[in-house]
């Protein structure tokens, strides 16, 4: 049987799911769950609320940009809070920040909540941002704390369709889901990667991620710094998979700009293959003028990159059918072997 949760799907689903659930409060059947979990929400804040001191809860979506605004008294004390709701993507644009000032400012008489809550894998340095911007993260692992308890026990299908589409997100996360590769969504990749790769993101200017382009496909992406400052140009190889079946990589080069401080695209390297090698080195050059801020040893280092990224990369099939796990991790540790080297070599040239 179909779980609802595997229609709904996007975050503006969430939303609606956790306002329903909020705005339960004196349902017969779910009513004192219901307030139990905005309990478990304030608590995040070691604010020991009790779920009989709830009352008058309202909510509202999109104040401000916020995903959920809650409105309740606790105590009889009016409280807000704001909940920023994620699945996949993190924080952007300072926007927690941003919602901590609106709320200050037009709600000058309420104890005030800031909660962000994510069904999805949360990196270091979004915890870091969390945490620095004075909200509370209700991960994962506080949801499934949470709801585990009770499942089973609801009363209602709603819930136990959540239950179970939020139990899935943190199996696929810990690498304990066993669907095929061909069909891994976002959480299997995330778990694939921080059970295979846990310590990549080490000191030596090396870090891992797993990035969703617009919907459209997964990708592993190993980025390497080419000096040890922050200020340094990076090589990327991004390993990408295409219809659930096909296993890709590109090579790409950052260039740190001064002016804005950080890094700025310059090239999408080579695919690795021959068949196409005049045409994209064309588009290379075109790019390398663009891009290379005027500087002939950037325009240098770009073409070394190309040539290591061409020659090496040669070696592999440009296609690899994804047959079990075993090919899987083969091919992407011998891609990210020729990176390394790539990197290593390149380094030296960029040092010089």
């Amino acid at each position: 049987m179909k779980n609802l949760f595997d229609y709904a799907t996007k975050e503006l689903s969430q939303d609606a799911f956790l306002r329903w659930f909020i705005e339960k409060y004196k349902d017969k059947a779910i009513g004192q769950m219901s307030k139990e979990f905005l309990c478990a929400l304030i608590n995040t804040k070691l604010k020991l609320a009790n779920p009989n001191d709830i009352d008058n809860v309202t909510t509202e979506a999109q104040e401000n940009n916020i995903d959920i605004v809650v409105k309740f008294e606790l105590n009889k004390k009016q409280c807000i809070m704001a909940i920023e709701d994620k699945t996949v993507s993190g924080p952007h644009d300072d926007q927690l920040n941003r919602y901590v000032n609106y709320l200050n400012k037009k709600y000058t008489n309420h104890e005030k909540y800031f909660v962000l809550y994510k069904t999805g894998y949360v990196n270091e340095e979004e915890r870091n941002y969390i945490s620095t911007s004075g909200w509370e993260l209700f991960s994962i692992d506080d949801i499934i704390n949470f709801f585990k308890p009770y499942k089973g026990n609801t009363k209602s299908e709603i819930l136990e369709n959540y239950i179970e589409h939020v139990s899935d997100i943190d199996k696929a996360l810990r690498f304990q889901d066993e669907k095929n590769v061909l069909n891994w969504n976002l959480s299997n990749w995330q778990g694939y990667v921080n059970s295979k790769w846990p310590k990549y993101n080490d000191p030596d200017r090396a870090y891992l991620w797993v990035n969703c382009y617009r919907g459209a496909y997964y990708s592993i992406c190993f980025q390497k710094s080419l000096r040890d400052d922050e200020s340094s140009d990076a090589l990327v190889l991004e390993i990408f998979v295409r219809e659930h079946k096909n296993l890709s990589a590109y090579l790409h080069h950052a260039f740190y700009d001064p002016v804005d401080k950080k890094r700025k695209w310059a090239v999408k390297n080579l695919k690795e293959t021959n068949k196409n090698f005049i045409r994209k080195q064309t588009e290379l050059a075109k790019r390398l003028r663009e891009f290379a801020l005027n500087d002939s040893k950037c325009r240098n280092q770009l073409v070394a990159v190309r040539d290591n990224a061409t020659n090496c990369f040669a070696k592999i099939k440009e296609i690899v059918q994804i047959q079990d796990l075993n090919c899987l991790n083969n091919t992407i540790d011998a891609w990210k072997e020729l990176f390394e080297k790539i990197v290593n070599e390149f380094s030296l040239e960029y040092n010089k």
